[in-house]
């Protein structure tokens, strides 16, 4: 999460100061790489309304662990 609020906070967004769960399912995925970063972000910016739902009705995001 701290790639996550670094990143927002760079591009000038604003981190929600309240707790965030993220669910990453299911379990058997791995996760430790930064390939969720990107989802999680939007998922922020939408939750929190910097970004307006209608940004995402036609996009497709892609993200890389590389």
């Amino acid at each position: 999460m701290n790639r996550v609020r670094a990143a927002l906070n760079h591009a000038c967004f604003e981190f929600p100061a309240r707790r965030i769960t993220v669910n990453l399912a299911p379990a058997e995925l791995p996760k430790d790489s930064s390939r969720f970063d990107l989802p999680i972000a939007l998922g922020i910016l939408a939750a929190s309304g910097q970004l307006a739902l209608e940004c995402f009705t036609s996009q497709e995001f892609a993200g890389s662990s590389r």
